[in-house]
């Protein structure tokens, strides 16, 4: 395989600090340096999975973007009350 040491690193590093635009960016390297080693294929597979898993989680994060409820704004101001339940006094 074409990735080398210090990408298996940056690749577990970039993980392990949950950094993905990191990983996203070593996993290209690997897919770059791979096509330029005669690994069409695998470079082409890498490229094709770094993409589908960034626009994943390009889409989770869209829909994962909450309206805070404490203070509604805009429409929801005339639609929305929030408020707490008392805490209950049984433990």
């Amino acid at each position: 395989m074409a990735a080398n040491a210090e990408h298996l690193k940056a690749l577990v590093r970039a993980h392990a600090e949950a950094n993905d635009d990191l990983f996203y960016s070593v996993a290209l390297q690997v897919a770059a340096k791979s096509a330029r080693q005669g690994q069409g294929k695998f470079a082409i597979e890498l490229r094709e999975l770094v993409e589908a898993a960034q626009q994943r989680q390009s889409r989770a994060g869209s829909r994962s973007a909450a309206t805070p409820v404490v203070q509604p704004r805009g429409e929801l101001t005339s639609l929305l009350t929030a408020g707490y339940p008392a805490p209950n006094s049984m433990t």
